[in-house]
């Protein structure tokens, strides 16, 4: 893949929030996946609250959801039964509309657009965060069919364009809004179908699960290297659309005969798309079958930790698991698996589908989530579902396995006082810290995240459990004028019982207590008896105990405990096991000679690694050895040149 822009570039492009999203995915690597928060949306609440369902509105929207930080996604989907086909419209579209250009002249429908916009050339670039205010507020229960067709201009005007998309091939007026800031990472490969107004919905031909199993599939292998990689999991709603004709009355049975059927399954549709990059119940299954086969085999900087697995030895030796799940950094970087997908709500009409069919690649209801209830007192702690207890740090008594919450109260009115959405948004990290993934199921501001990400970035950020706000700084901004240090040792993070446990960037020959973590497990921390610098916090810890940072939110919130319990610290802050003391920017889990893995000191630009499959791999190498002699002379001879960065819109992200 192409370099984008140097690390320094990145940085102050992509600003400190880059850098704190892919800082707290390394930390949790290694920890599993069921135990590691991640922040979710209701695609229906933050792209389509209008009933707006076109193609471009969709992707971009999605695409500023993938950058804001969300992982998880909700889904509904609605089976079309005249056009036999999983459309994300909640009505069905009459085929006679579907099969043209124009609706039929019979209908009293109209068609709102007959065009076809392709995305193909779309350019989503890096941009620089801006905030746009919506310009118009609507109550979506008052929205007639007359107003909708009107609200198309409307939000074409309110939207701004971004820097980097062509206006050739994308036209605001009649495809709907732009965005105020476009995913840096994917591409919407999509073209838009006709769009027709059914009743209060607005529905392309083409909004379809084909449409997202595609543009997933391009994020996906454009984002597949060391530095942008993440999990996506979606959770499928599933329902029967409305009949046209009985718009307004209860949904009903679709006919046995109308039902999806092999190649309408959706795993099938899962499969075709996304097959390379789906981690499945039999993928989970076969994992647990023979750990020393999977988990155990894997390199310990990507294994998952066992102090979170309940192991069985069966009568030959052979180590399994029930319950237990795989780490991110197994399924994503070892095997190149970035993709979940279960079964959420499932309408009764619905019942007839054949889900027996999808087993072995969709989850199970409940499997990747399971609703967690919260009560919050008026200063945002939460009074009722922390699963942090003071009483122990066992993890048996611990248990937080893919829970969620539902239970976040924001403002929809984009006139609503500003500090009342902040009230909102500062409830989120307590959330996290109590072990528990933030779900966002109402929009934000009114506004949805194609015309106006903003306030949906908050969100996501504010999921991050690891930095305070406005961290990590760099060096410019935490020298004092007065000084004559330089900033180059601020690279060494500590955790500030001010900030609630959250880390900030420290000089790293300063003298602070230390945090140790007794006998590797995840709860249970001790601090060190005196105050060190970084680099000899390693030998203070206790015997029982060694240096370590905190991988979760619940981890971190035990630490802070401890911290909290120690009553000799002076005021001081404690050192976690984190730095860039390699390199400015590039935050690594380990002691002061830990090196960065995303830089190499012989190149001007950034390195990062494009993950490839083992086979893979080892065939490049071969080829790679049987060419390097006859490039040797020339290598040595460009080896420091810059790189040119393509105008593409591959986006790497910040080194964590």
């Amino acid at each position: 893949m192409s370099t984008s822009s140097t690390l320094e570039n990145d940085v102050e492009s992509g600003s400190k929030r880059a850098i704190a999203l892919l800082s707290q995915r390394d930390l949790g690597l290694t920890v599993p996946m069921n135990f590691v928060t991640q922040p979710g949306v209701s695609l229906t609440a933050a792209c389509f609250p209008f009933g707006r369902y076109t193609d471009v509105e969709a992707a971009t929207c999605i695409s500023n959801l993938l950058n804001a930080g969300f992982r998880r996604f909700i889904v509904d989907l609605y089976w079309d039964s005249g056009r036999q086909q999983w459309s994300f419209c909640p009505v069905e579209i009459p085929t006679n509309f579907a099969g043209s250009g124009t609706p039929s002249s019979s209908s009293s429908q109209t068609s709102i657009t007959s065009s076809s916009v392709s995305l193909s050339s779309v350019q989503l670039k890096v941009s620089k965060t801006s905030r746009t205010s919506a310009t118009h507020h609507r109550n979506i229960k008052a929205r007639t069919a007359s107003d909708a067709a009107a609200s198309s201009s409307t939000e074409a005007g309110a939207a701004s364009t971004t820097e980097g998309i062509s206006q050739n091939t994308f036209n605001a007026a009649s495809s709907g809004a732009a965005s105020s800031t476009v995913s840096s990472s994917a591409q919407p490969i999509a073209t838009e179908g006709p769009a027709y107004q059914l009743g209060s919905y607005l529905c392309s031909t083409t909004m379809n699960l084909e449409m997202m199993t595609s543009f997933l599939s391009r994020y996906l292998s454009h984002t597949q290297d060391t530095i942008a990689a993440h999990l996506v999991i979606l959770n499928l709603n599933i329902h029967a659309a409305s009949p046209l004709e009985s718009l307004g009355s209860p949904v009903p049975n679709p006919p046995a005969s109308s039902l999806p059927q092999n190649s309408n399954f959706i795993s099938n549709a899962l499969q075709a798309n996304l097959s390379a990059f789906l981690y499945t119940p039999s993928d989970l299954q076969h994992d647990r079958a023979d750990l020393e086969d999977s988990w155990y085999a894997a390199p310990s900087s990507l294994r998952p930790d066992e102090s979170y697995q309940q192991v069985q030895v069966s009568s030959n030796g052979i180590h399994t698991t029930i319950d237990g799940w795989p780490s991110e950094g197994y399924i994503e970087m070892l095997h190149l698996k970035r993709l979940l997908v279960s079964w959420g709500q499932l309408d009764p009409e619905m019942s007839g589908y054949n889900f027996a069919a999808d087993e072995g690649t969709i989850f199970p209801q409940d499997e990747l989530e399971v609703s967690h209830t919260i009560e919050v007192s008026n200063s945002d702690v939460l009074t009722v579902g922390c699963v942090f207890d003071p009483s122990t740090t066992a993890l048996s008594q611990l248990n937080n396995s893919w829970f969620i919450t539902n239970g976040i109260v924001t403002p929809n009115d984009p006139l609503a006082v500003t500090a009342t959405l902040n009230h909102s948004l500062s409830l989120i990290p307590n959330i996290t810290a109590c072990g528990i993934s933030p779900i966002l199921n109402n929009t934000l501001l009114n506004s949805t995240a194609n015309t106006n990400v903003s306030p949906y970035e908050d969100f996501a950020y504010e999921a991050t459990w690891s930095w305070a706000p406005n961290e990590p700084r760099n060096s410019s901004e935490v020298v004092n004028d007065d000084s004559d240090d330089d900033g180059s040792n601020f690279r060494c993070a500590v955790a500030d019982p001010t900030l609630n446990g959250r880390w900030r960037v420290e000089d790293c020959e300063e003298h602070n207590y230390a945090a140790c973590r007794v006998e590797s497990q995840p709860y249970h921390w001790q601090i060190t008896t005196y105050a060190t610098t970084f680099s000899w916090a390693t030998g203070a810890c206790p015997k029982n105990s060694t240096f370590d940072a905190p991988r979760t939110g619940l981890e971190n919130l035990y630490l802070l405990s401890a911290i909290r319990k120690q009553t000799d610290l002076e005021g001081r802050s404690v050192w976690v096991k984190f730095n860039s003391l390699d390199k400015e920017y590039c935050w690594v889990v380990g002691g002061s000679n830990t090196t960065c893995p995303y830089v190499s000191d012989s190149f001007v630009n950034r390195e990062r690694t494009v993950l490839v499959p083992s086979i893979g791999a080892i065939v490049v190498l071969f080829i790679s050895a049987l060419t390097l002699f006859v490039k040797c002379a020339s290598n040595r001879r460009t080896s420091h040149r810059r790189r040119k960065s393509d105008s593409g819109w591959d986006y790497e992200g910040v080194p964590s």
